[in-house]
């Protein structure tokens, strides 16, 4: 063959590699861009989304504090208007009192609160039947005889802070402390019924404690009986492998009977406990508004208030149940 015709077609074969190469390059270029702007639009997809849920979260943020601090707000007109009142009506009562009979008299209205403007009332017309002396004697020895002590009424005064706590008028905790009254009246079968199976469960866990305490005192002195004559390090050892185990086996256990008691594949039942709390806390957010019951919901002083205007009673009857949730759940 001709060293020309072999030179061009050695020329050919290179200029056609470069060329195959030049494209194969360009297509690879072009795919590479086209993943990265992908990549790209992904993650900017993903940091709006970031940014959306901040943005959303810094909003409920924003209205839960602003929510809180209006709250915080009325509680402190609700006070300062009580305290007005309250002081308005001391100073209508504190009146010019000379004689004996009218300081005597004067000192039993300042005993229905205990608060201190009316200590200090006290104090001061106690020193005025001190300053009167002895024409003060009758008088006073004619209180004695009337038999009529004044206390003060320190349970009005723990109602009125506790109205002044939750940011409630009396009113609203009249209402609410018939509801909850009616309420344990109407479902009293149905809550004896769930009495009676949480006592049954109850003494059932009792009685399974009792069993575990008795197996686990014998298979200690079983154990302790193979720590003869080893040395202290060795017991120690032993010892220490023992309890964890035995630890190990508890926690284990408490987490079986709690599937038992509530598998994940069942649907919560709604107990009586559950049904009266509903009643009691739609009762409180028609009475009190949306905003201020979800405000109390969220710092938790709504169950506080309930369990506190409720009393025992309410407090038995919506008593949570061993190793579940609220009520039989």
């Amino acid at each position: 063959m001709d060293a020309k015709v072999i030179v061009l077609l050695l020329a050919g074969a290179v200029v056609g590699g470069a060329a195959t190469a030049v494209v194969s390059s360009s297509n690879n270029d072009e795919a590479e861009k086209d993943a990265d702007s992908k990549a790209q639009a992904e993650a900017r997809k993903n940091q709006q989304k970031r940014e959306d849920r901040i943005s959303k979260l810094a909003s409920e943020n924003e209205r839960l504090m602003k929510a809180i601090e209006d709250e915080r707000r009325k509680t402190s007109a609700m006070k300062d208007q009580r305290d007005a009142a309250l002081a308005k009506a001391t100073i209508q009562q504190v009146k010019v009192v000379n004689s004996p009979d009218a300081i005597i008299g004067e000192l039993g209205n300042m005993y229905a609160s205990n608060n201190e403007l009316n200590q200090r009332r006290r104090i001061y017309l106690t020193e005025s039947l001190v300053d009167a002396g002895v024409p003060a004697l009758d008088a006073i020895e004619e209180f004695f005889r009337s038999n009529k002590d004044a206390e003060p009424d320190i349970a009005a005064d723990r109602r009125r802070d506790m109205l002044d706590r939750y940011g409630i008028t009396d009113d609203q905790y009249v209402s609410i402390e018939e509801n909850i009254a009616s309420l344990l009246q109407q479902m009293e079968p149905e809550l004896a019924a769930d009495r009676a199976r949480r006592d049954a469960e109850r003494q059932e866990r009792r009685q399974q404690d009792e069993k575990r305490r008795a197996d686990f005192r014998k298979r200690m002195e079983e154990f302790r009986a193979t720590l003869t004559g080893l040395e202290e390090s060795e017991v120690r050892e032993k010892m220490g492998g023992f309890f964890r185990q035995s630890r190990e086996e508890y926690e284990q256990r408490r987490r079986e009977e709690r599937e038992r008691a509530q598998p994940e594949d069942q649907p919560k039942v709604e107990t009586a406990s559950d049904r009266l709390r509903s009643a009691v806390e739609g009762n409180v957010q028609t009475l009190l508004g949306t905003q201020q019951f979800e405000s109390m919901k969220g710092n938790r002083s709504l169950d506080r208030m309930l369990a506190e205007i409720g009393g025992d009673s309410y407090r038995r009857a919506v008593g949570s149940d061993w190793g579940r949730g609220r009520g039989g759940r």
